[in-house]
């Protein structure tokens, strides 16, 4: 048996002629053990002999296990789950008396995504960094318009 000293992730990647970030993988999939202290990925000697050792005989007795390489990146997985942004047409057939629309980012009816939603919705609340324009919404419910704030996702954040 091996002496049971502790190994680094690169150490162990240079053992099994990979990169790192494979036994990243490795250790995410469950096949390699390993252990933290603090941040840093640790390995025993042990460890990565038995990783080997069942690499071994899985690939002697059974045919190599193909991996779905699908990315739900390109083409998003189909779901029940309601659509969370919608059309502007979509939104006005859905709007009723208790809807609220929150503009973000433009304190200007010419600029919003779709200006009949913006008529057709009474409680409207502004959240605005820029400079105040002379044709500015109104009537809005809640008004946050920080002109020195660096972008409307700051103000967003802080509330």
């Amino acid at each position: 048996m091996a002496q049971n000293k502790s190994l680094s992730t690169q150490e162990v990647a240079d053992i099994l002629h990979v990169s790192k970030s494979t036994i990243y993988d490795l250790i995410r999939r469950g096949e390699i053990h390993s252990y933290k202290i603090g941040r840093k990925v640790r390995f025993t000697q042990d460890d990565v002999d038995a990783y080997i050792a069942r690499s071994r005989h899985e690939h002697s007795t059974r045919p190599v296990k193909r991996i779905d390489t699908h990315s739900t990146l390109l083409t998003p997985p189909e779901q029940d789950e309601p659509e969370i942004i919608i059309s502007g047409q979509d939104a006005l057939l859905q709007c009723d008396n208790r809807s609220i629309l929150i503009v973000v980012d433009t304190n200007r009816p010419d600029q919003v995504e779709f200006l009949p939603l913006l008529e057709a919705i009474s409680k409207v609340c502004v959240v605005d960094h820029h400079r105040r324009a002379a044709d500015y919404i109104s009537p809005v419910v809640v008004n946050l318009h920080e002109p020195y704030a660096s972008s409307a996702a700051e103000l967003t954040t802080e509330m």
